[in-house]
């Protein structure tokens, strides 16, 4: 996986998370490994489906945080609005957010499938 030829693909502010982690591309490489599981995404999908208003907030936080630690910019704004969002506006909000998520899901895959 070149991770700086998929970071503007995904979104991913390459060169602050390459500081983030202090040059380690291996370790970089583990955690956009490591994405789709460590957002759990399908977690907040059933709170959607629940409309738990409380349980999605908090899925919506976790995503948030994987996010940010990759440096997803887009990915962690949606999140953010989902987190957010009063009860009319969630299921907005989680379509746009799930939009990016699959987005980065896809090009991830591809890449290790490569």
């Amino acid at each position: 996986m070149n991770i700086k030829a998929i970071a503007s693909r995904i979104g991913m502010d390459y060169d602050n998370v390459i500081e983030d982690f202090c040059g380690d591309t291996s370790e970089v490489r583990k955690k956009l490994e490591s994405f789709i599981t460590d957002c759990n995404f399908t977690a907040l999908e059933s709170a959607v489906e629940q409309n738990d208003e409380e349980l999605i907030k908090k899925c919506a936080h976790k995503v948030k945080k994987t996010g940010e630690k990759l440096g997803l910019t887009d990915l962690v704004k949606y999140a953010a609005i989902l987190e957010d969002a009063k009860s009319g506006k969630i299921s907005t909000s989680f379509e746009v957010l799930k939009n990016e998520y699959n987005k980065i899901s896809e090009i991830l895959q591809k890449e290790e499938e490569a």
